[in-house]
């Protein structure tokens, strides 16, 4: 009995060792500059931890305020994350235990609206999930978007500044997120990332690398373009879409996953490249599906019975497990008209970046005003340089016929001139030429 009991202490410890030599973080990676302890200071209404001597993660507000800004510095430290409170958090084969986490807001629910300072780069694990924050605004520092941020938020629109180049697991999952701009320049989009929000309008810049399995799956999206740069369309990414009427798969795409656009009530069409090479059962419970286009020849119809092409037979034999099957292939199938899609309509800027474009306003006024000040000044300049000119001008002509008036002396060139009629007679003349008077010398 004592030997059993030792083993099973043994294998306790074990167990406990190797628990606590997992990572800490399900989004933990050295980007995400996760600390290794939680030793916290408050900082009047901000509570914060280290990340390493000089840099510090703010993981908590305790004031009432309904708009607050996040400080990019507290107590001479230099805040580069903000992030949710949590002790222990474990990440085994996508299962996450979590103990003691929570958003930034564990003793008030007043904010409304958040502005986070330039400087700070990370939004880490669950920094603002199940918050009810209605307005935020990101800085253009911020990298990186952690798993959870704004899962189950109350946001409804949101700008991702230029310089994001991740955005984690479950990200806005559940979230009341409608509209997003994702900058050119992103790189990876995790799984689940929007999943069940209310998002109706995304645009994927071909940046993106990668996007994780049930991403946009659940959403309001009404058509979706899938940029060529991500290679493989992962597991069920674009399921249960209820609005989804359209779906491009970009040039460059090579595999399709399984239940792609499983339960897509409203998918009517959906548009293929010729860089498809295998997919899985993409169609389940497409109701509504009318059209398929294929950008080659029949070589790469998936559905064509004499194609013997074996990656192609495969997707053929996958598609057969569709429900619905005889509705499928008798499809209106076009080939050879259809281009990979590059999607130019980009979503107009959400409500959020209104200060942004205030600001800008402010600037184009104020460069407007400078403008019209510098045009006044130049129409006053030239209008006195022009009078100036124009004075300056008759001024010397006046001088110079009243110089010639006064050079002028009859008696110096011995000219007489006659005082009955005023006529200049020559210095050899003794009679007026004109009315005969004689001169007088």
């Amino acid at each position: 009995m004592k030997k059993v009991n030792k083993i099973l202490k043994t294998f306790l410890v074990f167990l406990i060792c190797a628990v606590f030599s997992l990572p800490i973080s399900a989004d933990y990676n050295e980007e995400t500059f996760e600390p290794e302890e939680r030793i916290t200071t408050k900082s009047g209404d901000w509570e914060y931890y280290p990340i390493s001597d000089d840099t510090i993660c703010i993981c908590s507000y305790n004031g009432k305020e309904e708009t607050i800004t996040i400080p990019a510095e507290l107590d001479g430290k230099r805040v580069i994350k903000v992030a949710g409170r949590k002790n222990i958090e474990i990440y085994i084969d996508s299962l996450v235990a979590i103990f003691g986490s929570g958003n930034i807001f564990p003793y008030t629910d007043t904010v409304k609206e958040v502005i986070i300072s330039e400087g700070i780069i990370s939004l880490g694990f669950c920094a603002f999930q199940s918050s009810k924050i209605e307005k935020i605004t990101l800085p253009e520092s911020l990298k990186y978007i952690g798993f959870k941020a704004f899962d189950s938020c109350a946001v409804t629109s949101l700008v991702i500044p230029e310089n994001v180049e991740y955005i984690g697991d479950y990200a806005f999952g559940k979230s009341d997120i409608e509209e997003i701009y994702l900058p050119e320049g992103l790189e990876y989009i995790g799984e689940y990332a929007f999943e069940g929000s209310a998002l109706k309008e995304v645009y994927i810049p071909h940046t993106v690398k990668a996007i994780g399995q049930y991403a946009f799956r659940n959403t309001q999206l009404e058509k979706i373009y899938l940029p060529g740069s991500i290679v493989k369309a992962e597991k069920g990414l674009a399921a249960n879409c209820k609005n989804l009427k359209k779906a491009y798969i970009g040039e460059g795409v090579e595999t399709l996953g399984v239940d792609l656009f499983a339960n897509d009530r409203a998918l009517e069409e959906i548009y293929f490249p010729m860089s498809l090479k295998s997919s899985e059962r993409i169609l389940v419970g497409n109701d509504s599906l009318k059209a398929l286009h294929f950008a080659g020849t029949e070589y790469y119809n998936p559905l064509a019975a004499e194609n013997e092409d074996l990656e192609v037979s495969m997707m053929k034999e996958s598609w057969r497990e569709a429900e619905g099957w005889e509705v499928v292939r008798n499809l209106n199938v076009t080939y050879g008209i259809y281009k990979a899609p590059i999607q130019t309509d980009k979503p107009a800027l959400p409500d959020n970046s209104d200060l942004e474009s205030s600001q800008t306003d402010l600037v184009s006024i104020i460069l407007l005003g400078v403008t019209l000040v510098c045009f006044i000044l130049t129409a006053v300049s030239l209008t006195i340089f022009i009078r100036r000119s124009l004075g300056i001008g008759a001024k010397k002509k006046e001088t110079e016929l009243q110089n010639a008036k006064e050079s002028f002396r009859p008696q110096v060139l011995g000219v007489w001139v006659c005082k009955k009629c005023g006529t200049p007679n020559s210095p050899i003349s003794n009679y007026c030429y004109k009315c005969g008077r004689k001169g007088e010398h």
